[in-house]
């Protein structure tokens, strides 16, 4: 009865075991490669892409690159909105407001939320393929505290200068109110992957045109105190 029981098991077992191989299937590639699209990742919530090359490395590089070019397609339209305001009349907020949002590249690194989320091995090309995410919310979060950050750093440039300028202290003055400018240059492409990401930016108080006015406003001090002195000591100025 026992060696009955240990045969009906082994057979039982044999039986699982031929069925579950019959139902492996070789694996077909993802639609994710052809499209950059998978269901798991919606729109709405994500940028995705899928890139491909001879090594893993290669393709996850092209994957990322890949979202760097969506993200860039979003400044793009950003930058035709502000020249047709500026075509109307409307109020640009500095000379290097165009040169500034028109960057010929995306930097995606450091962005929160940007992962490699599936690969693929075509055995038949020997060919890899990478799956790229970036989580929206995520992004938006890092980049938005990031700004901030830099537009406080810019704010306490501006203001120390302010200060060094009531007392007479010039060239301290131009030195702060030149890194104000330099932060807020800076920090304008990161502001540009937000707008185009989350279709919003972050409001700044102290705006680039307002801190190149007080520099110029400045440089005209200076300008006009040495062209007194210069005067004063009987020599032409020019």
């Amino acid at each position: 009865m026992k060696t009955l029981i240990n045969v009906f098991i082994y057979l039982l077992i044999l039986s699982v075991t031929s069925c579950t191989t019959t139902q492996v299937k070789k694996s077909e590639p993802p639609l994710w490669i052809k499209t950059g699209k998978d269901i798991r990742y919606p729109n709405g919530s994500y940028i995705t892409a899928a890139g491909g090359g001879v090594s893993q490395d290669l393709s996850d590089k092209s994957a990322m690159l890949k979202i760097g070019e969506q993200i860039q397609v979003g400044i793009k339209g950003r930058v035709t909105a502000v020249q047709s305001e500026v075509k109307k009349g409307g109020r640009i907020e500095s000379s290097h407001d165009i040169t500034l949002l028109t960057e010929t590249s995306v930097d995606i690194e450091g962005l929160e939320g940007l992962s490699i989320v599936s690969r693929y091995f075509d055995e038949k090309e020997k060919l890899y393929y990478s799956f790229a995410a970036l989580d929206r919310e995520k992004a938006s979060m890092g980049l938005e505290r990031e700004v901030r950050e830099s537009h406080e750093s810019a704010r306490k440039y501006f203001e120390i200068a302010e200060g060094e300028r009531e007392k007479g202290e010039i060239a301290a003055a131009m030195h702060n109110y030149i890194k104000a400018i330099d932060e807020l240059k800076r920090i304008r492409p990161r502001e540009n992957i937000l707008h185009a990401i989350a279709g919003k930016g972050i409001k700044n108080e102290l705006s680039l045109i307002d801190v190149e006015k007080k520099l110029t406003e400045v440089l005209s001090e200076v300008k006009v105190s040495v062209e007194i002195r210069v005067k004063n000591m009987g020599m032409d100025y020019e």
